[in-house]
């Protein structure tokens, strides 16, 4: 154990030897061997040049984006709430414009970072869109019913409702993008929102109740 943390204590004394011979310009090392490793660092050091530009103009973009973060969600709260639409509409348009937001600041600063990024996954992001077209129909489906909800009097947050056909039953708390969560007696329910758009839908009034198809 001893001889071994003492060779390490040598190790960076062995590098400094090293690469003294290699600036005094001995004969220790053939000149080829020392072109060669000059070369490939001078080559490293061109292709770093650039990509650190990249990453820094890249970087710069997402810093700028998250400083308008704030000021343009305060301002799109603001044309939001001056306008006749319902609460649920309200959250639904923030929340869509909020991650279009911060998609479109990733995808431009990536395309600082690597601009060739796009140009090569072309192709691969054709084939999975594809694949997931078929293996998430159903959640695209959910997507759908949730923008058809957000805009329809058929079910609001804060209604006690009841699904026909299904034993759920309670106070609508939150309408998302693929699942309505249901706060029931004791329990929560999170309903995809194609089985609530799909489905009749039972709504408890103070002195009565109404079925929406």
């Amino acid at each position: 154990m001893l001889r071994h943390i003492k060779g390490k204590k040598f190790l960076p004394l062995i590098i400094l030897i090293g690469l003294a011979v290699l600036a005094g310009g001995t004969n220790v090392f053939s000149d080829a061997l020392q072109n060669q490793v000059v070369e490939v660092f001078r080559k490293y050091l061109e292709q770093l040049v650039p990509m650190s530009a990249n990453i820094f103009a890249g970087l710069l973009i997402l810093s700028l984006m998250y400083v308008l973060y704030d000021p343009l969600t305060v301002g799109v709260d603001r044309a939001l709430a001056a306008t006749s639409a319902s609460n649920r509409g309200k959250v639904f348009v923030a929340r869509s414009l909020r991650l279009a937001y911060w998609v479109g600041a990733v995808l431009i600063g990536v395309s600082f970072i690597a601009p060739g990024f796009f140009s090569k996954i072309a192709l691969g992001v054709g084939l999975l869109g594809a694949a997931l077209t078929l293996a998430l129909q159903g959640l695209a489906n959910d997507l759908i019913a949730g923008v058809m909800l957000s805009f329809s009097p058929k079910v609001q947050v804060g209604d006690d409702i009841e699904l026909v056909g299904l034993s759920v039953k309670g106070k609508v708390s939150d309408i998302g993008y693929v699942m309505t969560v249901i706060q029931g007696s004791g329990e929560r329910f999170s309903v995809p929102n194609r089985e609530i758009w799909s489905r009749a839908v039972r709504t408890s009034l103070p002195k009565s109740s109404i079925i929406r198809p």
